[in-house]
C-alpha cells in the first residue's frame, strides 16, 4: 500500500510540475496605487502575454496625465528592447521601440510595434511583434515597466521591491 501511495504522489507531482510552464505564458503583476516617486503616471497593474506572434503588455494606470510608459523586454538567450509609449492627453500618442540608452522618442527599431491608449480604462496596450526581438528566435522573456514624466524623471515601476527598487518579472515562456 505504501509503494502505491508513493507512485500516486509522484505521478500527481509530475503532472503539476509539467503544467506550470503552460500557465507561465501569461503573467499579471499588481502595483499599489499612490506609490509613485513623483506626480505622474501611476501603475496599478500589468498583464503580459508571450505569444508566437508578439509580446503583449497591458499597463493599467491610476491616472491619465501626460507621460511615458516604458516596457523593457529581455529575451532569455538574446537581446532586449524597450517599448516607449508617450501619452499626450488631447493629442495623438506616439509609440516607438528602441535599443540602447533612453532618449526622447528615437526612430523606431521596429516600425510594426504598436501602442493603443484606452481612455475608459486608463490603460495602454503595447504590442511587440516577435520578429522584432532577435528575429523571432527567442523563447522566454521577462519584463519591467517604468513610467516617466515627459522630460525623463522616473515616476513609478512595476514590479518593484518593497524598498521602491525596480525589478523584473519572472521568465514568461513563449506559447
Amino acid at each position: 500500500m505504501g509503494r502505491w501511495v508513493a507512485v500516486v504522489v509522484a505521478s500527481v507531482l509530475a503532472v503539476a510540475l509539467s503544467a506550470s510552464p503552460v500557465q507561465a505564458r501569461h503573467l499579471s503583476v499588481t502595483d499599489a496605487g499612490r506609490d509613485t516617486w513623483r506626480t505622474g503616471l501611476d501603475i496599478t497593474g500589468v498583464q503580459i502575454g508571450n505569444n508566437d506572434q508578439a509580446v503583449v503588455a497591458q499597463v493599467r494606470l491610476a491616472n491619465a496625465v501626460r507621460g511615458r510608459v516604458i516596457v523593457s523586454v529581455e529575451a532569455r538567450r538574446g537581446s532586449g528592447l524597450r517599448l516607449l509609449h508617450l501619452h499626450r492627453p488631447g493629442r495623438r500618442d506616439r509609440t516607438a521601440v528602441m535599443r540602447g540608452p533612453l532618449m526622447l522618442l528615437p526612430q523606431s527599431a521596429c516600425p510594426r510595434a504598436s501602442g493603443t491608449w484606452h481612455a475608459r480604462t486608463r490603460s495602454v496596450t503595447l504590442r511587440l511583434p516577435s520578429r522584432c526581438l532577435d528575429a523571432g528566435q527567442y523563447g522566454a522573456v521577462r519584463i519591467s515597466v517604468l513610467t516617466e514624466r515627459p522630460r525623463g524623471a522616473d515616476v513609478d515601476a512595476a514590479p518593484q521591491k518593497s524598498n521602491r527598487q525596480p525589478t523584473v518579472t519572472r521568465w514568461i515562456r513563449r506559447r
